[in-house]
């Protein structure tokens, strides 16, 4: 089954994303799993412990205990994970940063058609 990971302190970012991804899918024959973490600290226990292996992993850049940049460069460094990665933010440093390690980039608020557009090359 093909997961997709969110992680983000904001619940009701979670939750938009979450319903973006299965409105999305809906049509589709398979529908992912859908996991969520509230900070990268979170997200890295479920990856490192092997519970998930997501294919998409769309994850905050500021949070609390493990930002996300942070995760990524975990990811990176300490596992097999060979997931699409997606930095989401307000800030344009973020996508700054993002973009120096060749991950994709969403602004929040999140636009329907950008979230599609990322699942559309990544399912």
């Amino acid at each position: 089954m093909k997961t997709i990971l969110i992680v983000d302190d904001e619940e009701n970012n979670r939750r938009i994303l979450k319903d973006l991804i299965e409105f999305y899918v809906s049509k589709s024959e398979e529908m992912p799993q859908i996991v969520e973490a509230e900070d990268g600290m979170e997200a890295w226990n479920l990856i490192s412990k092997k519970e998930i292996k997501p294919l998409i992993i769309f994850t905050d850049y500021q949070m609390p205990n493990m930002n996300g940049l942070e995760l990524v460069d975990k990811i990176i460094c300490e596992s097999d994970i060979v997931s699409k990665i997606v930095i989401c933010s307000t800030r344009i440093e973020a996508k700054i940063e993002a973009e120096k390690k060749g991950l994709k980039f969403l602004f929040k608020p999140f636009k329907n058609n950008d979230v599609f557009e990322i699942l559309k090359i990544s399912l």
